[in-house]
């Protein structure tokens, strides 16, 4: 698990060549926040920090490390509402 924040909302539109990068999933995890499925390893650190200056992408926070309680329950929440149909009109 990896998480890096990004100071330019155009950035998600190119977050797609850092899958191909890293060869796994990168998704917006908040607004201008991407995480991506990996493990932290200093080879995948670089090539995320080198990804960024390739593409000329500021860099506001990194992180590596299993995610967060709350992002946790933010996810399991939200996956618990798409299954009971929350938000569906009726």
């Amino acid at each position: 698990y990896c998480c890096a924040r990004a100071g330019e909302q155009q950035a998600l539109q190119r977050w797609g060549g850092l899958q191909a990068e890293l060869g796994a999933r990168v998704w917006e995890e908040r607004p201008g926040e991407y995480v991506a499925a990996v493990t932290g390893t200093p080879t995948v650190v670089a090539a995320i920090a080198n990804w960024l200056a390739d593409n000329r992408l500021p860099l506001a926070a990194m992180r590596a490390g299993r995610p967060a309680l709350e992002d946790v329950y933010l996810r399991l929440t939200k996956d618990a509402a798409s299954k009971d149909g929350a938000g569906e009109q009726k």
